[in-house]
């Protein structure tokens, strides 16, 4: 395998690629949980679904965590190599506080919808630089919609925009799985 920094800018997009294998279950279980949930609570207009609503959040931690046990039994954590450096402790530290800030009820119950969705737009957006332009222009959209839904449509924002950003991350963990599998070729 060539070092990255002798290989042309199209040849690092396809490492790039390839070097987020691990990430894909990870896009799958979170953007699927995004959609359920975000469904759950579309439901929720006309039927009671509140005991159902915390569902798939526990759906995805426990798969969460059978993903995690899987990743260090077979030792995937040391293998890791997509740039991604102290970016990823900032988004960390930055979905932990709002987290925070919505457990304590310190912001209204619009924004904690509207931060999440930028959060998506931006690690889109970031990960558009990495692994290539359409990823991109998927965080574009995203952050697009979010600003329509803020300044147009903020009622509907929990179920419009946390449909919006599972789907985007399940359109991601698919269109890198393709990738995938086309760059395996292209390298080899």
């Amino acid at each position: 395998m060539k070092s990255v920094e002798a290989m042309n800018p199209k040849q690092t997009v396809l490492q790039n690629i390839q070097s987020s294998r691990p990430y894909l279950v990870w896009l799958m279980i979170w953007g699927i949980q995004a959609v359920l949930a975000s469904t759950l609570e579309f439901i929720g207009q006309w039927l009671n679904v509140a005991a159902w609503q915390s569902i798939p959040l526990w759906i995805a931690l426990a798969a969460s965590a059978v993903v995690i046990g899987r990743d260090v039994r077979l030792g995937v954590w040391s293998k890791l190599t997509i740039p991604a450096g102290p970016s990823v402790w900032a988004l960390i530290m930055l979905i932990v506080a709002v987290w925070t800030l919505g457990y304590v009820h310190a912001a209204d119950t619009s924004f904690i919808p509207l931060i999440k969705s930028f959060i998506v737009a931006a690690a889109l957006a970031q990960l558009g630089v990495w692994l290539g332009k359409p990823i991109l222009y998927i965080g574009i959209w995203q952050f697009v919609l979010t600003l329509v839904v803020a300044t147009q449509y903020l009622g509907l924002a929990s179920v419009a925009l946390g449909g919006a950003g599972g789907l985007s991350m399940i359109a991601l963990g698919w269109m890198l799985y393709i990738g995938n599998k086309q760059s395996e070729e292209v390298i080899q």
